[in-house]
């Protein structure tokens, strides 16, 4: 049996008298012909459509018991451009071929939506004569931001200081809301500071002594 799709995704079926739903095109295998072969030749006889060997490959698992009728169906698939092939059916096997697209299926014969959904193509939550394509997973929404903790901010970096040339920088930190002082205005200022106060400790003055020494 072959998969024959075309390029818009389409699905090539056929339907055999007396069934009432629709299969895949195939057939019996000749004594000592090679499967491939034989799919190919299937097509060929039964809706006109000449395919290359190379251009069919099995589906992944190609062997499918049918316990009902005690075989093995073979599976095959191909693609083509429907708008350049004419499909001719053979009317002594096949009532009608005709493509229909994967989410618009027919009516199915019990064997044929068993092998579709082997081949992932129809849901098995349906029917044969109510086939429907698997459904898409819808994806996961996005995980929802988590909100910013409550509580003290947490001091931040705002500067650095060489310390005297030494192989190493020592981070300057600043609460929230705190200015930081440049590390060099601030030594300037203790430097002032220290030598304003070295001037008021020191002795009276020379004014003061002369006054002494008049007394």
């Amino acid at each position: 049996m072959v998969l024959l799709r075309d390029h818009d995704d389409r699905l090539l079926l056929v339907r055999q008298p007396p069934a009432a739903g629709w299969s895949l095109p195939g057939g019996l295998l000749d004594r000592r012909e090679h499967p491939r072969e034989a799919a190919v030749r299937e097509v060929r006889e039964e809706i006109g459509v000449e395919l290359e060997p190379d251009s069919v490959t099995p589906i992944v698992p190609n062997a499918h018991v049918n316990p009902w009728v005690q075989q093995v169906d073979l599976i095959f698939t191909a693609t083509v451009d429907a708008g350049e092939i004419a499909l001719r059916v053979d009317e002594v096997e096949i009532g009608e071929a005709q493509w229909f697209a994967l989410d618009a299926l027919p009516s199915l014969t019990g064997p044929t939506f068993r092998l579709l959904g082997r081949a992932g193509l129809v849901s098995p939550d349906t029917t044969p004569a109510t086939p429907a394509t698997p459904a898409t997973p819808e994806p996961s929404p996005a995980p929802a931001a988590e909100p910013p903790s409550v509580g003290a901010a947490p001091a931040t970096i705002v500067g650095a200081v060489l310390d005297g040339g030494a192989d190493r920088t020592d981070a300057v930190l600043a609460e929230p809301g705190e200015a930081f002082a440049d590390p060099e205005a601030t030594e300037t200022t203790k430097a002032t500071e220290a030598t304003e106060r070295a001037d008021t400790a020191a002795p009276g003055s020379a004014s003061g002594a002369g006054r002494d020494e008049n007394a």
